[in-house]
């Protein structure tokens, strides 16, 4: 395998865990929510574990920090990562929603010129690791134009459920709509990974600075640039979970779901 090649098959994996999780402060947490524990583990643990069995040489983390940033630097320190690893800290965690932590790891990423595919992780995805093994192998064979997210097609939708629209066209679900308000038809919910082929990823930077000094994108969820990317690129296919068994932890009722599935895990 020539360097070119493997340096597009590589990927890396980037992690959002910038955010306080306040509607999680009753459990005591005191830590970022990447760091709570369910089961007996850490949320992380889970998403790590799953990289580790599906990784490659060449691929790398990268977790972006804002509240707590120390604990997660020790945690990693601690536990070690199954790839070589980097957190970068998110100044304005308090003020902007999770776009912006988005921005400062697509920074990152073209300030040391990757050039491999990427894997995005909600930090309170809490699921089996399988599921964010299976999703690493999906990562690294996406195509040019044709980045991937992960939807559940099963489970009930809810109001707060991040919804998507799609059409099928030669075998593929083509994404059309992704948001919690205004999606017609939807298919199924976004469960926190998406995937992008090399330089795809790359596409994200000018829509997320288009949502800089503007106060009324302040609250927005980086699923707004996805839609953007949609709309402009055609970009996102569906990739359906392979089960709907996951938890995105939110609050404590979220919480004990989650201990609950994973305690048989």
């Amino acid at each position: 395998m020539g360097l070119d090649t493997a340096r597009s098959l590589s990927v890396a994996v980037v992690v959002l865990a910038a955010g306080r999780g306040r509607r999680l402060s009753g459990l005591g947490l005191t830590a970022p929510k990447w760091l709570l524990s369910v089961a007996g583990r850490p949320i992380a643990d889970y998403q790590l574990e799953g990289v580790e069995a599906a990784a490659w040489p060449g691929d790398r983390l990268l977790v972006v920090t804002g509240y707590q940033a120390d604990a997660v630097d020790t945690w990693l320190a601690r536990r070690g990562a199954p790839v070589p690893a980097e957190t970068v800290h998110n100044p304005r965690w308090r003020d902007l929603n999770n776009w912006h932590s988005l921005l400062v790891a697509v920074e990152r990423l073209l300030d040391v010129d990757w050039h491999g595919a990427v894997m995005l992780l909600n930090s309170d995805l809490c699921a089996r690791p399988a599921w964010f093994a299976a999703f690493l192998t999906a990562a690294r064979g996406q195509p040019a134009g044709a980045a991937a997210l992960a939807v559940d097609l099963e489970r009930p939708l809810t109001d707060e459920a991040m919804k998507v629209s799609g059409v099928g066209e030669n075998g593929q679900t083509y994404c059309t709509r992704i948001g919690k308000r205004d999606v017609a038809d939807s298919i199924g919910e976004y469960v926190g990974m998406a995937a992008f082929a090399p330089g795809d990823w790359r596409l994200l930077g000018p829509v997320l600075r288009a949502f800089l000094d503007r106060p009324e994108h302040a609250e927005e969820w980086y699923e707004a640039a996805f839609q953007r990317l949609i709309d402009s690129h055609r970009l996102f296919r569906a990739w359906p979970t392979p089960t709907a068994e996951w938890v995105e932890v939110d609050d404590p009722g979220d919480w004990q779901r989650a201990n609950a599935m994973m305690a048989t895990a």
